[in-house]
C-alpha cells in the first residue's frame, strides 16, 4: 500500500499488480491502516481484489464494500472497461450515482473524487447528552421520519440526548450506565429511499440473513425443545413465534400472520388483527425471553380504491444502536408480505402504510458509547444525510445473490 497526500487530503492506494484484499480480515486490516493514516478512502485496482469480486453471486463485493461503508471510507476502483459487464455493469451504474463507491477508468478522476471527501474530528457539542435529572421518571420520547434511515437516525440522537441513565443486567462493573427511554418511532413511508443507513450493525449479508430468519424461518430448527430441560438451543425465533405459535395442550400451532391477513381480508377495519410472541408459561422464567411482543395491523382506504396496511410493532426491550435498524427493516418486509397476502385473499389493491415502532425500553448500552460517538456521531457531524445513507435498490441484487449461501449456512447451524 502507498500513502498519498493531495492538498492535505490523505488516501491509500493499492499497487496495481499486487494482491491486497482477499478476504474479510484483509479488508479490516486496510481499514485499520486508513485509520492510522487518517485517510479519507482507498484507491484500488482489480488485482488488489479477489478474483471473484466481480461475480455478484460470490458475495465478495458486498462483504468487502460493506466493511468500508461501516467506517465511512470511500472506495475508488480503477479498471478497464472490459471488467464492467453483466450484473456488475448494472451495479456499477447504480453505485456511480452514490457517494461511497465509484468506478473509474483513470487514476486522475479517481483521485479527484477521493479527495473531495471530508474528514473531520467530530464536534460533539451539538449532540451532548443533556443529563437532566429525571426524578425517577423514564422519559417518553417520540420521533418521526419519511424513511426508515431518517427515522432510525433521529431515534438514536433523541435517546442519546434525552434518555435517562440506567444500569442493565448485562453491564460489566466498568461499563457506564445505558441511555434509555420509552420510544415511539413513526416511519411515514417505510419503502422510501434512501432506506439503508450506512451505520447499521453488520453488513448487507447480515441484514439479508436476518430478513430470512424473520420471514422464512431459516433458523427455526435452532429453537430448543421446551419439554427437554437439557436442550440448550435457542429459546425462540420471531418467525417461530409469529408463524408457528404453539400452546401446551393444543395440538395445532397458530400461524398468526395468516390469521391477521384473513381477518383483514374479511373485515379491513377490524381492531383484532394482531400477533403476539410472549408465552407466559415459558418467558417469565427463561434466560432470553422474546423482545418483540406484538404486531398489530389495520387497513384504511386511500384514493383510487387502494387500501393501506398500517402497522404497529411493540418491543419490551430494543437495543437502539445494535439491533433496532435490522428489526425495523425486517419487520417492514413482513409488513409487505402481509399486505400481499391480504391482496391475494381479498382481491383488493393493498399497499403498505405507515409503520410505528414502539419500545418500552429503547436503549444504547454504555459499553457502546465510544463506538457510537466515534462512528455514528462523527458521521452526523462530518457528512451530509445522503453520505450517511444509500438506496436499498442499489444493493438489493447483491443481497439477493447471497440468499442461497445464507440458507445453506443456516441449515448447517445447530446440527449437533
Amino acid at each position: 500500500m502507498h500513502v498519498k497526500n493531495q492538498n492535505g487530503k490523505i488516501y491509500i492506494t493499492g499497487l496495481p499488480d499486487q494482491p491486497l484484499i482477499s478476504n474479510e480480515r484483509d479488508a479490516i486490516d486496510v481499514i485499520g491502516f486508513c485509520g492510522e493514516q487518517e485517510a479519507v478512502g482507498v484507491l484500488l485496482y482489480p488485482k488488489n481484489l479477489p478474483a471473484d469480486f466481480f461475480d455478484l453471486k460470490s458475495g465478495q463485493l458486498g462483504m468487502i464494500l460493506q466493511k468500508f461503508v461501516n467506517y465511512h471510507l470511500k472506495v475508488a476502483l480503477v479498471l478497464s472497461p472490459e471488467f464492467v459487464a453483466g450484473r456488475f455493469k448494472e451495479f456499477a451504474a447504480e453505485s456511480n450515482r452514490g457517494s461511497h463507491f465509484r468506478i473509474f477508468y483513470n487514476c486522475a478522476s479517481a483521485e479527484k473524487w477521493l479527495i473531495q471527501s471530508r474528514h473531520f474530528i467530530a464536534n460533539f457539542k451539538r449532540y451532548k447528552c443533556k443529563g437532566a435529572l429525571m426524578n425517577g421518571q423514564i422519559p417518553v420520547l417520540f420521533v418521526e421520519g419519511k424513511s426508515l434511515a431518517e427515522a432510525w437516525e433521529k431515534s438514536l440522537l433523541e435517546v442519546y440526548q434525552k434518555g435517562c441513565d440506567i444500569k442493565t443486567e448485562y453491564d460489566k462493573p466498568e461499563d457506564p450506565p445505558s441511555k434509555d427511554c420509552t420510544m415511539t418511532v413513526v416511519i411515514h413511508h417505510p419503502l422510501m429511499e434512501p432506506m439503508i443507513h450506512r451505520d447499521m450493525p453488520g453488513g448487507l449479508e447480515d441484514l439479508q440473513e436476518y430478513v430470512l430468519e424473520v420471514i422464512e424461518g431459516i433458523k427455526d430448527h435452532c429453537v430448543r425443545n421446551a419439554d427437554n430441560p437439557d436442550d440448550t438451543k435457542w429459546e425462540y425465533t420471531y418467525h417461530q413465534r409469529l408463524f408457528d405459535y404453539t400452546v401446551p395442550g393444543i395440538k395445532e400451532a397458530f400461524d398468526q400472520i395468516e390469521i391477521i391477513a384473513q381477518k383483514l381480508a374479511k373485515v379491513p377495519y377490524t381492531r383484532r388483527a394482531q400477533a403476539v410472541t410472549w408465552k407466559v408459561w415459558e418467558d417469565n422464567s427463561c434466560y432470553d425471553p422474546a423482545c418483540l411482543q406484538s404486531i398489530w395491523c389495520r387497513l384504511l382506504k386511500g384514493t383510487n380504491d387502494t387500501w393501506f396496511l398500517n402497522t404497529n410493532v411493540r418491543f419490551r426491550s430494543n437495543d437502539a444502536y445494535k439491533a433496532a435498524f435490522m428489526n425495523m427493516f425486517a419487520l417492514i418486509q413482513l409488513q409487505c408480505k402481509i399486505a400481499d397476502r391480504i391482496s391475494a385473499l381479498s382481491g383488493k389493491k393493498v399497499e403498505i402504510g405507515r409503520y410505528v415502532h414502539q419500545a418500552d425500553s429503547y436503549h444504547i448500552y454504555g459499553s457502546y458509547f465510544d463506538e457510537f460517538r466515534n462512528r455514528f456521531l462523527n458521521a452526523i457531524e462530518t457528512r451530509d444525510f445522503d453520505q450517511r445513507t444509500f438506496n436499498y435498490a442499489a444493493v438489493k441484487d447483491i443481497m439477493e445473490e447471497a440468499i442461497p449461501a445464507i440458507r445453506q449456512k443456516a441449515a448447517e447451524m445447530c446440527t449437533e
